[in-house]
């Protein structure tokens, strides 16, 4: 009966693809993968009812998984990876050179750029002069709260890129993307470095996992 039920779920995923699945059989399709003799519906419920919806399972730490019941070590593992597994995944599709150069699919690169990040990250998205994205890198990963920027790392990244413009980016877990009094600091010192050596501050970017952005440019800050 148990077998049965799988194969049929998996012949469903065949057919019609996994838009075709509910979220607590998404979740209970992933949780084969880990859990290969357990009936996994029952914690796929368990884990709707209790983070509300499937990205909040695949963002919420392991500790908190492990309190649902038929969740283990290993099933929490897989499931924090997911994150992770998609950064992985955009940053290995979609490089900078087949990247394009409008403004909102850039910030759409940047955000996917981000996904998975349970603590503050800052990075940069270098441009040419025509707006193309010619390259990226992660600077630094802080804490929950903040993160630090070191201009040195800043300035060999920038000039290495041979980049007429930079945007800087980082994130705000909490899904408030309001600066803080630290961001706005850090914002006002990049811009001095920056115009220094010559280079176009595009924009300072907080992305939240939410979705929210908050473009410093568009906030006439920088």
């Amino acid at each position: 009966m148990h077998s049965g039920h799988r194969q049929r779920m998996r012949d469903r995923v065949k057919e019609g693809g996994l838009d075709k699945l509910s979220d607590h059989e998404f979740l209970e399709l992933l949780l084969y993968y880990v859990q290969p003799r357990v009936n996994t519906n029952e914690p796929a419920h368990r884990l709707m009812d209790t983070f509300g919806s499937i990205s909040s399972v695949f963002e919420s730490s392991e500790e908190a998984l492990l309190k649902v019941t038929g969740i283990g070590p290993i099933s929490a593992s897989f499931l924090t990876l997911i994150p992770e597994i998609c950064r992985r995944y955009y940053a290995e599709k979609y490089h900078p050179a087949d990247t394009p150069s409008s403004y909102p699919q850039i910030i759409d690169y940047a955000q996917k750029m981000f996904v998975g990040y349970k603590k503050e990250v800052v990075g940069l998205l270098m441009l040419d002069g025509a707006n193309n994205l010619i390259a990226k890198k992660i600077l630094d990963e802080g804490s929950y709260h903040n993160v630090r920027i070191d201009n040195q790392q800043l300035l060999a990244e920038i000039l290495q890129s041979k980049a007429d413009k930079v945007i800087l980016i980082h994130n705000h877990p909490s899904n408030n993307p309001t600066p803080s009094a630290a961001d706005f600091a850090m914002t006002a010192q990049i811009g001095s470095v920056l115009k220094f050596i010559g280079i176009t501050f595009f924009d300072h970017l907080i992305l939240c996992p939410n979705g929210k952005v908050y473009s410093f440019s568009a906030e006439n800050c920088l």
